[in-house]
């Protein structure tokens, strides 16, 4: 009976605990779900088309978003074709993200010359605001009409920043759709008629280069249009874009310079692309045109680290030190490698040598650097790998070691400035313990700095180097 009550009592601990597993899984799962559907900036109505809106009439347009989950920010920036229309109001504005009336932080910014609206709205207290989810208004804009024509609505650098249950804002995926406004009829015809990169090598880094295309367009409708053009590289890879009026008839140069992120883009030539986008358009097989190329370029040779065995060596002895070098480019290198000793006075190479290295791969070089001669006092070991053809990153081509200290034959314990009998028991309590071997019975392991002479084993001999120079002094800077 008592065993039956033990086995009860077990199988309900059992089940409150898979029970209370289960219920801490489903919260988990609550809190990290995010909308299925990616959110959507977008302007509504998509495009107003209406012979009647007459220069001096004004129309609405909203910037909605849609399947937004826990929104803290937005920027919006809009442009259009300022001969066609201007902006009479702009409204709303971080309504949507205060619908209880908290403290939202609002900035606009119109610039009717150029035809650019920015605006920005976001919350600002972490600990007391809440983040909106849905879908609504983001800001609303009145236009008036200067003349008639035809002008692309364009969203472009939109950013949304969410705030996750626990964490701090970050950036949120999304797509944007544009508007329009025509009140013209007739053929809508745009066409790309050529794309020429102004310039086409760029060595990297820096990765986020400034690439200038001239695009030439034209308008082979009958009506009066403003519209999009879109650069890319290699296909889909945005660089830039640009508003363009454009008279029935009439061709255009415009030059399209953007910022674009090439990390992780490999080397090579890449395509360049001019593309229009116009929300009414006749004849879409001559809205894109393919270019000259674009040429990527990234060679970079680096010292990672130089290693010496022991910072400490007597002088007319030497010492070895490990370079490691990585060719971080694209390309296959061959370069020279230099090292040198160095102190505030002075720089001398005592080695050099010539690397091959296929791109991304590594090695390790060791140079001997003799100190006969070598005036007592500390250095710095400095490898310094020359620079390869379209280099630009050079800072990492140079790397110094940790401080390495010449003394005098026999001062082991580092007294810059004499050899005592401490250095001579510091030499004999290593006695014959030998390199990557246990250490005698008795004896302290293998020791680099107390073997003298660099052979590997600590015997008799560095006992002598350093007796022959016992009570002797030397000049120390």
């Amino acid at each position: 009976m008592r065993d039956e009550r033990k086995m009860r009592g077990k199988s309900l601990s059992l089940a409150c605990l898979i029970v209370l597993l289960i219920s801490s899984i489903a919260i988990m799962n609550v809190r990290n779900a995010r909308a299925p559907t990616t959110p959507n900036v977008f302007v509504t109505p998509s495009s107003v088309i209406d012979t009647g809106k007459t220069p001096g009439q004004t129309f609405t347009v909203n910037i909605n978003i849609s399947n937004i989950e826990r929104l803290w920010s937005f920027t919006v920036n809009l442009r259009w074709g300022p001969s066609i229309v201007n902006v009479s109001s702009v409204t709303n504005v971080g309504k949507f993200l205060s619908p209880s009336n908290q403290s939202v932080d609002t900035v606009t910014h119109l610039n009717q010359t150029e035809g650019t609206l920015y605006a920005m709205a976001s919350l600002t207290d972490r600990e007391t605001d809440i983040p909106q989810s849905g879908s609504g208004i983001l800001l609303t804009v009145q236009f008036k009409v200067k003349a008639y024509g035809a002008t692309i609505l364009d969203l472009y650098e939109t950013d949304l920043m969410v705030l996750p249950l626990y964490g701090q804002p970050e950036p949120e995926e999304h797509t944007s759709e544009d508007g329009y406004f025509s009140n013209v009829s007739g053929t809508h015809d745009v066409a790309v008629t050529s794309v020429t990169p102004l310039q086409t090598q760029f060595a990297r880094p820096p990765f986020s280069i400034s690439v200038p295309i001239n695009v030439t367009v034209q308008n082979q409708g009958t009506v009066t249009e403003a519209f999009s053009v879109y650069t890319y590289y290699g296909g889909s890879r945005y660089i830039g874009s640009q508003v363009v009026t454009l008279s029935n008839g009439a061709s255009t140069t415009v030059t399209v310079t953007g910022i674009t992120d090439t990390t992780g883009v490999p080397s090579g030539n890449y395509a360049s692309n001019g593309t229009v986008v116009c929300p009414v358009d006749t004849d879409l097989t001559d809205n894109s045109r393919t270019g000259g190329n674009i040429t990527l370029i990234y060679r970079d040779v680096a010292i990672t680290s130089v290693s010496p065995e022991k910072w400490l060596v007597c002088q007319s002895y030497s010492i070895n030190a490990d370079v490691s070098i990585t060719n971080q480019g694209d390309y296959s290198e061959t370069f020279n490698v230099n090292v040198y000793y160095v102190n505030l006075t002075h720089s001398i190479s005592f080695g050099t040598t010539s690397v091959t290295l296929a791109s991304k791969a590594s090695t390790t070089r060791t140079f001997s650097f003799n100190t006969a001669g070598v005036e007592y006092c500390n250095y710095t070991l400095r490898a310094v790998a020359s620079t390869v053809t379209s280099e630009t990153d050079t800072a990492d081509n140079t790397k110094d070691s940790s401080t390495v200290y010449v003394t005098m034959k026999g001062d082991v314990k580092a007294s810059f400035g004499a050899v005592n009998i401490i250095d001579i028991v510091y030499v004999a309590l290593s006695f014959d313990a030998r390199k990557g071997q246990p250490p005698p019975p008795g004896k302290n392991p293998y020791n680099p700095l107390v073997d003298i002479n660099g052979d590997n084993v600590i015997n008799i001999v560095d006992i002598v180097i350093a007796a022959l120079n016992f009570d002797e002094s030397y000049p120390w800077p």
